[in-house]
This record gives structure tokens, sequence and C-alpha cells, in this order.
């Protein structure tokens, strides 16, 4: 059997991968030929039978390339026995396919950071109450996908826009704080006093946190 089963290649020129296993799930690729359903499905009766196990069929579904001929995917589905999902979109809430563009892939993230931030515009919320949203809430939004992925320079400032943007507006008027500009602007002034030269100093790490 070694050969028989070509698998998809990870990039052109690339190894090829034929099987991914993770937690009980497995993933098995392969060409859209009968002949490859066959033994693929050869070597899961062996594996099968050496272990004393049979498949459940109602647990296994068979995702399609789009440019499959309708007549090859209906021979597929008829020699499988098992259902072909239309699409492969999510594998445990993570995409499963990316595109050329993986600011369009990941964009949801950013929609869902959208939606959060808003749904907590109300006049009760201090800034340090806003400051445990953001840390405990919105920044572990995007955690899970960066953990697998790496998300596009853009999507990340879009984001970090967001978070910004519900920081800094006032809850009353929807304006940004006056004296952020005043600050960014202000001179050290003559004989300044120990407590304005320190702020003074940090102003350069003030302005790279709200950029």
């Amino acid at each position: 059997m070694k050969g028989e089963l070509r698998g998809v290649a990870i990039s052109r020129g690339g190894i090829r991968i034929n099987h991914l296993l993770f937690a009980d799930d497995s993933v098995i690729f392969g060409r859209v030929s009968i002949a490859e359903l066959k033994r693929i499905q050869g070597l899961l009766d062996i594996y099968g039978k050496a272990l004393g196990k049979c498949l459940n069929e109602k647990k296994i579904t068979i995702f399609l390339s789009s440019n499959t001929h309708w007549g090859v995917r209906t021979q597929i589905q008829q020699g499988a026995g098992v259902a072909i999902c239309g699409s492969y979109e999510k594998y445990l809430r993570l995409p499963a396919v990316v595109g050329r563009s993986r600011y369009y892939t990941f964009r949801s993230l950013k929609e869902r950071v959208w939606a959060k931030v808003n749904s907590w515009k109300n006049n009760f919320l201090s800034q340090a109450g806003k400051e445990i949203l953001l840390k405990a809430v919105v920044q572990v939004i995007p955690t899970y996908s960066m953990s697998v992925f790496r998300l596009p320079i853009r999507l990340c400032k879009d984001i970090s826009s967001v978070m910004s943007r519900f920081w800094w507006v006032h809850m009353k008027n929807d304006k940004r704080i006056q004296w952020r500009r005043e600050l960014m602007q202000a001179k050290i002034g003559f004989g300044p006093s120990m407590i304005w030269r320190s702020l003074w100093y940090a102003i350069s790490l003030i302005k790279e946190g709200v950029a």
C-alpha cells in the first residue's frame, strides 16, 4: 500500500500529508477517485479488525473540492455510503481552510470584538471597569486563534483601534477626552516638580501605547 495514497502537498514541491490526527478525530486526505476511496476503506477495515472496532458512519463526513464534477461527486457518495458536507469552514471553531487573504478569513474576530465593545457602551462604566473588561474579555477573543495562526498585522491594528476608541471615548458625550492632546504636547517648563518631571518623561511611552 506504500505510495498508493498521495494525500495533499503543503506547498508547491513540499512534503505531502495523507492524514492528520487530533484528539479523537482523524482527517484523511486523498484524490477524488473511486480507486482512492477503495484503498482508504480497505485500510480502515484492516485497522478496525486489528483493534476489534468498527467505524461509526454517522460520524464520518467527506469534503470534496469545489471543482469536483457532479458525476464524480455522486459516485463517491454512493461508494462511501456516508454524508458529503457542502462546506468545511470551521473545525474546533477555527477556519479549516485559509485562503489567500488571511485578513478576510479572520475578520470575524474584529467583528466579535466590535460587537462586544459596543454592547458595553453605557454611562455606568468607570475607567477601571473598562480596563477590566478589555483585559479579561476582549483580549481573550483572539487568543485562541492566535495560538494556532499568525494573524495579519492589519487585523491586529484594527482590533487595537477598536479597543483604543472604547478606552478613550468619554461615556456621556462620545467625545475624546480633552486633556489627551494637551498632555501629549505639554512642555516640561521651568522648575518642574518631581511628579511632573516623572510624568513628562513617560509621555513618549504613553504616545506608543495609544498610537
